[in-house]
């Protein structure tokens, strides 16, 4: 089989229909693969879709391989370290889940006595740190 070469790029791909949207996915790598050891980046909105898109990919073609499913802030910053240099750009992001689960835990003791937070206070417990995790790992989620 001949196909033509395609130069490296970008395709934006929107819809309101998952499936629909997988299908065109799965025909579009079907009729322009890469070559071998190359990856194909997706982008996704959260890190459930992103699982998701990889079981579909994985249903529709028998496999998924030679794929990486990223977030777009993840993607953004791996970009800019390529095009910047690793010297000019850290290797993780400020707003990475873990360290700004910690940085979150850190602040939230001295919140919670926020007539503001006092939602948040109800549900934090001096004697559970756990909750205060779990807490914090949400909010950094929304990072």
């Amino acid at each position: 089989m001949s196909h033509t070469s395609i130069e490296p790029g970008f395709i934006a791909l929107h819809s309101n229909q998952s499936e629909s949207l997988a299908q065109t996915v799965v025909s579009w790598i079907q009729a322009h693969p890469l070559n071998p050891l190359e990856v194909e980046v997706f982008l996704a909105q959260s890190n459930g879709m992103a699982e998701w898109l990889k079981m579909e990919l994985a249903r529709m073609s028998g496999v998924c391989a030679a794929t990486q499913v990223e977030l777009p802030a993840r993607f953004l910053w791996r970009t800019y370290r390529q095009v910047l240099g690793r010297g000019a750009v850290p290797a993780d992001s400020p707003l990475d889940k873990i360290p700004m689960t910690w940085r979150i835990m850190q602040l939230l003791p001295g919140l919670i006595h926020d007539p503001a937070f006092a939602p948040v206070n109800g549900f934090l417990k001096d004697d559970e740190p756990d909750r205060m995790l779990q807490l914090a790992t949400r909010l950094a989620d929304q990072f």
